[in-house]
């Protein structure tokens, strides 16, 4: 959505309050049907959000502020030009709780980002200027020069959108810039859309309802089940056959695929065993038919035990860059993304 003067990329709601502007990932109206954590906490979340606009002066002056709900994890943006990182001075900038000034510069070798940008087919203009928000809540307090939109000739032509769990967000794999969904996004020279909500991806019905009636992504894939390990098994597969029965009215095309690898034991492993075998059984029995529709299993995109961190269930970086890796050759052999330009 365009405020100030700024696209607000994978945002659908601005709500002002006393301290600033906060950013809602979905329309306000949905969240307050979710289950709590996402309407209290990662429904505002800046996954996969970003600040786009095009310079017309010299400098601007970005104010934010964050709140950080995981004191050990710092909140960091990161700066881009279309599809180049800005500079080792000036690519990240940590926001505190208090207000932050984002000061940007125009680059002064533009011309020469434009013919790599050309040269290389990449998608996005270096004249947009992209400020990628970390992953805790962010709010925007205002920006301070002359900014326009980015024309959309300026963007990828081609957009990804990405639903799941903390996994799909980004945790554990350091920035959001090295989140699965981004990572696909650049390598395939098409835009994404975040929508992973950790601890909170629980199939609500209201959820499938958006993704299926928006109307800006191309294909998207889904992550189901995991945070649903903690309910009863009768409610895990009435949230998935509702959830899967809102997909079938979807004709873009869809990739589902159930739980990675973890390292679960005991009565937790055999339902993350179980959970798995629901995921596979409803896509397979209620959406074979629909020619649109993919299953891939979860450990087909990451099942190697060294890649998971410590707390047993996320993967760490290297699982990251193995589910990027495996997802991306996955999309690729539906013509989804390619990387030979």
């Amino acid at each position: 959505m365009i405020f100030d003067n700024i696209e607000f990329h994978n945002i659908e709601d601005i709500e002002e309050g006393d301290g600033g502007y906060t950013l809602w990932r979905l329309p306000k109206s949905i969240i307050e049907t979710c289950d709590e954590n996402l309407q209290n906490i990662t429904g505002k979340d800046a996954t996969g959000v970003e600040l786009r606009f095009v310079m017309k002066s010299p400098s601007v002056k970005l104010y934010l502020k964050a709140e950080n709900t995981m004191e050990s994890v710092a909140q960091v943006g990161y700066l881009y030009y279309g599809s180049i990182q800005a500079g080792c001075t000036n690519s990240s900038k940590v926001i505190t709780k208090d207000i932050t000034c984002w000061e940007i510069e125009k680059p002064n070798n533009m011309e020469l980002m434009k013919q790599v940008t050309q040269k290389e087919r990449l998608s996005l203009d270096p004249e947009v200027v992209r400020v990628i928000l970390p992953f805790g809540k962010v709010t925007y307090i205002g920006i301070e020069g002359e900014v326009v939109p980015p024309r959309k000739d300026q963007l990828p032509q081609k957009t990804y959108l990405a639903y799941g769990s903390s996994i799909t967000h980004g945790s554990l794999c350091y920035a959001p810039t090295l989140s699965y969904p981004f990572r696909i996004a650049q390598r395939g020279r098409i835009d994404y859309r975040n929508l992973g909500f950790a601890a909170s991806a629980h199939m609500e019905e209201a959820v499938a309802c958006f993704i299926v009636n928006n109307k800006e992504w191309d294909f998207a894939t889904f992550e189901l089940g995991i945070n649903m390990i903690k309910q009863e098994d009768a409610l895990c597969q009435e949230r998935l056959k509702k959830f899967t029965n809102i997909l079938k009215e979807e004709t873009r095309p869809i990739f589902i695929t159930d739980i990675y690898f973890n390292h679960e034991q005991g009565e937790m492993g055999e339902k993350v065993k179980r959970y798995r075998g629901f995921v596979e059984n409803i896509v397979q029995s209620d959406l074979d038919s629909h020619n649109n529709v993919h299953f891939i299993s979860g450990l087909s995109l990451l099942n190697k035990p060294a890649f998971i961190s410590q707390d047993l269930t996320h993967p760490g970086y290297e699982g990251i860059l193995e589910i990027t890796e495996n997802w991306f050759s996955y999309l690729k052999q539906f013509g989804m993304v390619d990387d030979k330009y």
